[in-house]
């Protein structure tokens, strides 16, 4: 089969993500007839339709809805390859590309982040937020190099590495003028009657069953009354008096003046936060942030 090029590639992206041959043909700086021969070429080479034609506009086939997602991935890869030649031309010799889930990102991370690149001036660190569900694909498809994520247990698939980095301590989320709120720490049993704003199963499973599970054997079910995949929604229902919340470390949102951590004491088994990263790799930087990760971890025997 002849050889797709790039330009082809554009201009398939242009026209489905428009399905208007004529705004495709604007934003892309040409005519529409050289842009209908560029999509027939790129057609001819597939062997396939890529779009419905009628008098109402254009509707991609679903050869051409497999076509765009393969397509968006190679135009986001040549971009990366682009960037890596000009970053190694200014003096920059390595780019790192370090994913994170959002309710994690903390100081601690930020911290180890700053400290990785002052011992290593020439790699420049890009930093991506990620979906759990999402982390094994982008690994898998170099759109990063590692994740921060909470639990190894929530994380699946081939050629995946764990480094366990750090032992979370757990606090309890409360709005400022909470009756608990005065109290130094807090136990699970002082939770009993409490209404409960949680991550969402989908965004931190392992932590979720941890956490109802050592309710249980406390002898109650907790009443989460409500369930987000954002952080900084389970702030503002907290910050409202709308119930309490877990966090299994201190997180930089957690500044807002209506809010305040409480340590819980004992009860939830410590989630071990991960690192994840492709074992065939051998990129020099990431072995580097592997090492910093490793000698700062918490150690097992630390409270």
């Amino acid at each position: 089969m002849e050889r797709i090029e790039v330009r082809e590639i554009e201009c398939f992206v242009a026209v489905a993500e428009n399905l208007s041959f004529s705004r495709a043909a604007r934003l892309l700086h040409m005519t529409q007839p050289p842009l209908s021969r560029q999509i027939q070429k790129l057609e001819g080479k597939l062997g396939v339709e890529l779009f419905f034609r009628n008098n109402q506009g254009v509707e991609m086939t679903p050869e051409g809805q497999l076509f765009l997602q393969e397509s968006i991935f190679l135009l986001r890869h040549i971009d990366r390859v682009s960037d890596a030649v000009r970053f190694a031309h200014s003096g920059r010799l390595s780019t790192l590309n370090v994913g994170f889930l959002g309710a994690l990102l903390d100081d601690q991370i930020v911290g180890l982040l700053r400290q990785f690149r002052e011992g290593m001036p020439d790699c420049r660190v890009n930093t991506h937020e990620v979906s759990l569900d999402t982390v094994a694909d982008r690994l898998a498809n170099r759109e990063v190099d590692g994740v921060f994520v909470g639990s190894a247990e929530d994380v699946t698939g081939k050629d995946l590495g764990f480094l366990q980095w750090r032992i979370p301590k757990y606090k309890v989320l409360l709005a400022a003028n909470h009756p608990l709120a005065n109290r130094q720490e807090l136990r699970l049993k002082d939770l009993i009657d409490e209404n409960w704003m949680m991550l969402s199963r989908n965004s931190a499973p392992f932590f979720h069953r941890q956490f109802i599970d050592a309710c249980v054997k406390q002898g109650f079910q907790p009443k989460i009354v409500a369930e987000s995949d954002r952080l900084p929604a389970i702030l503002a229902m907290v910050a409202l008096g709308e119930g309490i919340g877990l966090l299994s470390h201190e997180n930089m949102l957690v500044s807002i003046p209506r809010l305040v951590l409480k340590p819980l004491i004992g009860g939830i088994p410590k989630v071990k936060h991960s690192f994840v990263y492709r074992k065939s790799d051998r990129i020099p930087a990431l072995e580097a942030l592997k090492k910093l990760l490793t000698e700062k971890r918490t150690k097992p025997s630390q409270k």
